[in-house]
């Protein structure tokens, strides 16, 4: 019996000291690979800039998005160098930071804000009053039988129409102020401009008419006479509002409405008395064809060929759907912008980027948008820029808000407070405060997770849940208000394996899909729709929107004279999915739209103590040139640059970030490994009083 016990404890005994020992083969091997740590560089501002550029050294509240360009690149370096034994090679990438265990950064900013938003179409409303006044005037059935109202009007409107438009054409203004002082309307000689204006135009009967009209008695007006024209358009289509189009069931929804459709529209219902859709005449005889969308792209056509630069639809989301309105450019000032939303007007002068696009109580129709959807005036998309809501959401959430614009600019205040589970700091999470580029601020916790750093297959994901708290001031309204957000972003790239294109030449091409989404709940304020049960609460104060971007970029690196230069240059373009034409929303009409286009290169050379950056970016889309180039000096712990960006070519659309000329200098200190502070101090060099829009932009972070 001993003897069976012994030969069972053989085995058990011979397999305790197989473990034993592969445990301290295991225990050799690490050690024998710890030498090899000393080759992923300590915390090195000189060592970071030469690796992903000057987006190191001033990540002004996008601290998790350099930490990962930062882990990807060193990862790609370490599989590159040869110093490194095969066998440790996976131990050694296993201890990459991916970001710190803890941290907490603050970034903020003093000066620069926009205007608060202010908006108004009562002149234009007012002049529509008496225009509807007058022609209520000329209506020859106003005593007919309601039961006779409408044939009366169809047998007899017509030729009404016509004296009261010869009447208002040649009539005198003093004329025209007697007679409607006579039906109760107070109007000056430059009001009855505007209603001869505005008659004409609505009489030429055809799209190409009004664009003729506009490029020759329109030029007659003056900037501000011709957009008081163009917001009474507005007053009108909206007042022939197409219910049925807009319903999204019946077949009027889908296609277009062209510009034609709309002036045969607000013709009909002139010559036939309609005023509204409560006319008694509006069931028989009524044409309402037009929602917002299409009356954009009759305001955008009509501003440009009266000589408006600049002239483009806006699609944004507000509180319970989407909206189309219609921003242009001054035509003697390109600083001076203007949108028109239905027939209000707003003016931003001297900002540019999604802040010259808010469109804050927009008429009743609210900016609740991640991102403005810019479209030419025949309708197609030309390019999508990120909203500051957006884009403190991305960053919120860990994302790179280069990947929907390549020199977007940072706006946002943010404090962010945040952990991560892991050793290497894949995940993290973070709870945050701060506000967007506007003054909309927000309380919340968001999460973010990277993988493949340094692999063919990089990618991040991240979600931030939280408030947006809305000051009354900042959203032209009268009380401040509250949303519930939801939002999450997702970015995934395929990168080629690298191609030797010459001694130390180096190329990728890398595709990345990258999509964000966001869910709103009004949850108190002047936008809240209350007074219903709680299903209908939710759905009258719920939207969801998205926005998507498919990229392609080339990578050539470059080393030379023993790794003391590293260059690297890219060339790259973007695209999303869109609408073929921004009024159609049909399915089938949704179409890939190239976005833009863009040059770069950056150079770092090491001479010892400290190390000479220099980086450019140019990017080309359909609004134009805009682009960047900063230089300077940088060591381990001490970094100071100078920059300057902006458009290239005069005529581009001041609608994105970095379309004003501006130019900057950057300081960014790492007394110690655990703290970094940043400045940044910029200034435009154009517009009526540059100073007045300088910026100073703090950061500071403390890692552990």
């Amino acid at each position: 019996m001993k003897n069976v016990m012994a030969l069972a404890l053989w085995p058990c005994l011979f397999l305790v000291a197989v473990l034993t020992q592969s445990r301290e083969s295991r225990a050799d091997d690490c050690a024998a690979c710890d030498k090899y740590l000393a080759l992923i560089p300590q915390y090195s501002l000189a060592e970071q800039a030469a690796n992903i550029g000057t987006l190191a050294l001033h990540a002004q509240g996008d601290a998790p998005g350099v930490d990962q360009k930062l882990a990807d690149a060193l990862v790609r370096q370490l599989k590159a160098d040869t110093r490194i034994a095969p066998e440790c090679l996976k131990y050694v990438l296993s201890k990459v930071p991916a970001g710190p265990p803890v941290s907490v950064v603050v970034t903020g900013t003093l000066g620069g804000a926009p205007t608060l938003f202010s908006q108004s179409g009562d002149y234009a409303g007012g002049l529509m009053g008496a225009f509807q006044g007058m022609l209520s005037h000329y209506n020859p059935c106003s005593n007919a039988k309601p039961a006779d109202y409408s044939g009366c009007v169809a047998a007899n409107g017509p030729a009404a129409y016509q004296a009261f438009s010869q009447r208002l054409a040649q009539a005198s203004a003093q004329d025209l102020i007697t007679e409607l002082g006579g039906y109760n309307f107070t109007v000056t000689a430059a009001d009855v401009t505007l209603l001869k204006a505005y008659g004409a135009a609505i009489n030429t009967g055809s799209g190409a008419a009004l664009s003729a009209w506009a490029a020759g008695p329109g030029k007659q007006l003056s900037t501000d006479q011709f957009l008081n024209v163009t917001q009474m358009l507005g007053w009108t289509m909206n007042a022939y509002y197409g219910n049925a189009r807009a319903d999204g069931k019946g077949p009027e929804t889908h296609g277009i409405v062209s510009v034609d459709q709309a002036l045969a529209s607000i013709h009909n219902n002139s010559m036939y008395m309609i005023m509204n859709q409560s006319d008694p005449a509006a069931a028989t005889l009524g044409s309402f064809t037009t929602i917002c969308r299409d009356a954009a792209v009759v305001q955008a056509q009509f501003l440009q060929a009266r000589g408006f630069p600049n002239s483009y639809t806006v699609t944004y989301f507000s509180n319970t759907g989407s909206h189309v309105d219609v921003v242009t450019q001054d035509p003697a000032n390109a600083q001076k912008l203007y949108l028109i939303n239905w027939y209000g007007r707003t003016t931003r002068e001297g900002i540019d980027g999604p802040q010259s696009l808010y469109q804050g109580s927009g008429m009743g129709i609210p900016d609740y948008t991640t991102n403005y959807v810019i479209s030419a005036p025949d309708g197609h998309n030309v390019v999508d820029v990120p909203s500051e809501m957006g884009k403190f959401l991305n960053l919120a959430a860990g994302g790179d808000p280069h990947t929907y614009d390549q020199l977007s600019r940072p706006t946002s205040s943010i404090l962010a407070a945040t952990v991560s589970p892991d050793a290497r700091g894949l995940v993290q999470l973070r709870a945050i405060y701060g506000s967007d580029g506007e003054g909309a601020k927000y309380t919340g916790v968001a999460t973010s997770v990277r993988w493949g750093q340094g692999t063919r297959f990089p990618g991040q994901a991240g979600a931030f849940l939280g408030q947006q708290f809305r000051p009354a001031a900042v959203a032209g309204r009268d009380d401040n208000g509250t949303v519930a957000l939801a939002f999450a972003q997702v970015e995934q790239h395929a990168v080629t394996s690298p191609v030797a294109i010459a001694p130390n030449v180096t190329g990728v091409i890398d595709v990345h899909l990258a999509a964000l989404g966001a869910l709103s709940q009004v949850t108190s304020g002047p936008d809240y729709v209350g007074g219903m049960d709680l299903s209908s609460s939710l759905k009258n104060n719920f939207n969801a929107q998205g926005d998507q971007r498919l990229g392609v970029e080339s990578r050539i690196d470059q080393t030379a004279f023993g790794d003391r230069i590293k260059a690297q240059y890219v060339a790259g373009a973007s695209a999303m999915f869109g609408a073929s034409d921004v009024r159609n929303i049909d399915p089938g009409a949704v179409t890939l739209v190239p976005l833009n286009a863009y040059l770069g290169a950056r150079a770092t050379l090491d001479l010892g103590p400290f190390s000479i950056i220099g980086q450019s970016m140019l990017v080309v889309d359909q609004l134009g040139a805009r682009n960047v180039v900063e230089a300077g000096v940088v060591s381990r712990m001490l970094a100071a640059t100078v920059y300057e960006s902006g458009r290239v070519t005069h005529g581009t659309a001041l609608i994105q970030d970095s379309s004003i000329r501006r130019v900057g200098v950057s300081l960014t200190v790492v007394p110690a490994k655990a703290l970094r502070i940043g400045l940044t101090g910029e200034t435009p060099i154009e517009g009526a009083n540059p100073l007045a829009a300088a910026r100073i932009i703090g950061t500071a972070g403390v890692t552990y």
